[in-house]
Formats: C-alpha cells, sequence, structure tokens
C-alpha cells in the first residue's frame, strides 16, 4: 500500500506519479471485479484525513484500520492523503478524485469539499463521515456518539470520588457537542451536582483543536489541580496530553473513537475505558459493499443498538455494581425509553 503525505508544494508531482501508477481515467463501475481483458479491475479507493491525521490514535486511525482491513482482505489498493490544514481540503479531494473509484472523507470538516467535488466527479464515489451530503454518489456513514458519551457519564458519574468531573472537547461543533450533551446527561442521571457542573462549562473545556497535545495536557492538569478526577474527551489527539496529565496527577481519563487503552497502551493505567465509534467496522462494510457492487446513497446512522458505539473494557477499574448500572441505562437507551440529548438545547430539557 502506498500512503502519501502530500503538501500543496509537490501536490503536481504526488499526482503524475498517481496517473502514472492508476487507470488514466475515473471508474464507473460499482465494484472491483468487472473484467477487463481478462482480469479483474482492482478496485481504487482513497482517504483524506482531517487535520488530526494518521497516527491521532483516535479518530483518523480508526478509519484508516478499516480500509487496512479492506485491503487486505478485499484486494483494493489504498492511498491515504493528510491536508494539513483547512483550506486543503478540497483541493486534496479534487485532486485524489482523478485516479480513484471510492474516496472517503473522514470528519466533518470536508463536507464542503466532499459537496463541490461529488458535484464535479459523478462516476466517483464518495463516503462522507459524521456529516451529510446529498448526492446520487455519496454514502454518508454517522454514527450516535451521544448514547456511547451517555454511558460513559454513568460510569464517570458513579465513579468519580470527588464528585467532579470534565470534559475536553476539541473544536465547538456540532459532532463534538454530540458526545459533551450525551456525557452530560449521563452524568446528571446518576451524578446532579457533578452534572451542574459541567453544564455550567466550570469543568467543561475546549481546545480549539484537535491536533495540539500540548493544549489538552494544559487543560487536563488545570483541571485535576481543580479536584476532578475523571475527565472525558472527544478531542482527536489533543487527548494524548490528557492522558499524560492524568498519569502524572494520579487520577483516570476516559478515551474516545478507540479502545484508547490499547492504542495508547503506556497510558493503560489511567485509562477507565473508551467510548468506541466503530468507524473500523462501518468503513469496511461500506468498502465490502462496493466491491459487492452494492454501493447505495444515502445516509447510515449507528448507534448502540447495531454496536455502531460501544463502552470498551475498563479491565478491572470499574465495579461490577458500577457497571451493571451502566447495562441498565443501556437498555432503556435501546429500548427507546430514554432518548439521549444531541444538543447542549435538548439537554436543557432532558429528565432521565
Amino acid at each position: 500500500m502506498r500512503k502519501l503525505k502530500i503538501s500543496a508544494m509537490f501536490f503536481s508531482c504526488a499526482i503524475m506519479f498517481l496517473s502514472l501508477a492508476g487507470c488514466s481515467s475515473n471508474s464507473s463501475s460499482s465494484g472491483s471485479s468487472s473484467e477487463n481483458g481478462g482480469q479483474a479491475q482492482v478496485l481504487r479507493v482513497a482517504m483524506v484525513t482531517d487535520e488530526g491525521g494518521i497516527g491521532d490514535k483516535s479518530f483518523n486511525d480508526s478509519a484508516y484500520a478499516g480500509l487496512s482491513k479492506a485491503e487486505k482482505d478485499l484486494g483494493i489498493s489504498l492511498q491515504v492523503l493528510e491536508p494539513q490544514k483547512d483550506s486543503e481540503f478540497e483541493s486534496y479531494m479534487d485532486r485524489v478524485s482523478k485516479t480513484s473509484d471510492l474516496v472517503f472523507g473522514v470528519g466533518y470538516k470536508l463536507k464542503n469539499a466532499v459537496d463541490i467535488v461529488s458535484s464535479q466527479n459523478p462516476n466517483v464515489k464518495y463516503v462522507l463521515i459524521d456529516e451529510e451530503v446529498q448526492r446520487d454518489n455519496v454514502h454518508n456513514l454517522r454514527f450516535k456518539e451521544e448514547e456511547g458519551s451517555f454511558l460513559a457519564g454513568v460510569l464517570a458519574g458513579l465513579s468519580t470520588k470527588t464528585g467532579k468531573v470534565g470534559f475536553i472537547g476539541g473544536t465547538d461543533s456540532f459532532i463534538v457537542k454530540k458526545f459533551e450533551s450525551g456525557f452530560i446527561a449521563g452524568v446528571k442521571s446518576v451524578n446532579p451536582e457533578a452534572g451542574k457542573l459541567l453544564e455550567d462549562g466550570i469543568t467543561s473545556r475546549y481546545a480549539g483543536s484537535f491536533s495540539d497535545t500540548a493544549r489538552g495536557y494544559e487543560i487536563a492538569k488545570s483541571l485535576y489541580s481543580d479536584g476532578v478526577d475523571i475527565i472525558y474527551h472527544a478531542a482527536g489527539g489533543v487527548g494524548i496530553g490528557m492522558f499524560r496529565a492524568a498519569q502524572e496527577t494520579g487520577n483516570y481519563a476516559i478515551g474516545v473513537d478507540q479502545d484508547q487503552a490499547i492504542s495508547l497502551p503506556e497510558y493503560s493505567d489511567v485509562i477507565l475505558t473508551s467510548v468506541v465509534k466503530n468507524l473500523e467496522g462501518g468503513v469496511y462494510d461500506v468498502v465490502k459493499e462496493m466491491v459487492d457492487g452494492k454501493f447505495t446513497p444515502g445516509t447510515t446512522e449507528l448507534g448502540l443498538k447495531e454496536d455502531g458505539v460501544y463502552l470498551a473494557d475498563n479491565n478491572g477499574k470499574v465495579s461490577q455494581e458500577v457497571l451493571d448500572k451502566v447495562n441498565e441505562f443501556k437498555e432503556k437507551i435501546i429500548s427507546g425509553e430514554i432518548v439521549v440529548p444531541k444538543t447542549i438545547e435538548e439537554l436543557k430539557n432532558f429528565n432521565s
């Protein structure tokens, strides 16, 4: 597999290489096994990351894991492009569309890029993660992050020794607000006082980034100094700094997107659990459908019921009594008895 980390300075050289390595025109086929001169045509798949890039041990790495599995199992060709800033999203998406059959835009920030580029390349298929674009060649893959975050809130609210739990978000965006709103609702359901501190913004902070680990460390260190003993993050690579602060101060943290006790084993001792977004499985399934000629436009949304989100193993750090309570709330969410708020406005009217 070629992993390409392309800067604007040598885009033209990279695309020339890709053009020589791949086919000279976009495929209009929905699968990877169509015959051309007696030989199967390999499905050409590309992934454009958000600013966190590969190595964030979180969101982008989860999508990459799904595509890597598809490369191994399904025989696709794969290339990965990592923009360094938001202004590069559209140009990266446009250029890779020239040599790909299926292109993934990883994260809500790529919505505009996918919207524009998909309209210009109707024979290419696109997958947008965490947002929606309504086109015949776009599949939107979304998750009910608020449901998994609710369970993390229940776990944190019942496990805190100080009565204070914290939240660190990446950017102040609708997708991160889903994580935050669900988490606060879960905390409030079992520990109203800790929930109020979060809701009032006293123990909830934003880093303004998904990659600034130093900022994550700084915010977490401040929260722990103020008596918070468990922090949940929805901030990509920023969370790595949070884990370091938890370890230094002897406190706990909750990971996100991947089981971060596994992806970051050096911090496993301070990670109570992680809210896993089954991005790996979701991405793999979309590629498999494309290979089978079954690509469908529209939106798929995965929650607790579909195992699209779940809590990772706590490795004995949480009591069975707490876990039983978490499972009790999980069943209520799956049954529809509890509808988890997705926004701060919905949170204000939430009663478990």
